[in-house]
């Protein structure tokens, strides 16, 4: 969250980025259910779904116009840029994990 004034201290109003560590049971509800019910929250720049088993990150980003756009990853040496965290290499999520 990047507005100091969100400061519940039990959850945020105004996300800018939300981050889903998918698993094999909530994976098909991240992507969809989550996916619409997230895109909805105003002030959201992007959600990062992770994969649990694989160095893999799919980011729906919301561009200027407001249309959410989806890039894919899965080469650790990729940087994603993040909405209001900045450029982070893939790898670096991953860091101390051992997924095979």
């Amino acid at each position: 969250c990047c507005d100091p004034a969100d400061d519940h201290p039990l959850y945020r109003e105004r996300p800018c980025l939300l981050v889903e560590v998918l698993s094999e049971s909530t994976a098909r509800i991240d992507r969809r259910e989550k996916y619409l019910s997230y895109t909805q929250i105003a002030g959201l720049r992007g959600y990062l779904l992770l994969d649990q088993d694989a160095a893999r990150a799919q980011l729906h980003r919301c561009d200027d116009d407001g249309l959410w756009q989806q890039q894919s990853f899965d080469d650790p040496a990729a940087v994603l840029d993040l909405p209001c965290a900045g450029a982070v290499p893939l790898a670096e999520l991953y860091a101390g994990l051992h997924i095979g």
